[in-house]
């Protein structure tokens, strides 16, 4: 499995897409973010604009996975230090 760094929607949903697939996500180089893309394959079927499923997508494990990755802090918090004032 790739990194959690590189993880695309294809490879975490194992839905086969890839390189040579019909969905947009793939085209876009949207893996990361397919929720914004329209007329994505998700679940082996078409869906429509972004506005008409996010509801669907914000349900999906990878949407939630991706989320999470994004919500890390990059650094962990610095203690207070007197001497910085900060």
């Amino acid at each position: 499995m790739e990194s959690n760094k590189n993880m695309q929607c294809w490879n975490y949903n194992n839905c086969g897409h890839g390189k040579d697939s019909l969905c947009p996500a793939v085209d876009e180089k949207a893996g990361r973010s397919c929720w914004l893309v329209a007329k994505t394959l998700c679940g082996g079927k078409v869906h429509g604009k972004h506005t008409e499923r996010i509801k669907s997508c914000e349900g999906c494990s990878f949407y939630i996975y991706i989320h999470a990755l994004l919500s890390k802090p990059s650094l962990p918090p610095q203690p207070y230090n007197e001497t910085r004032g900060v």
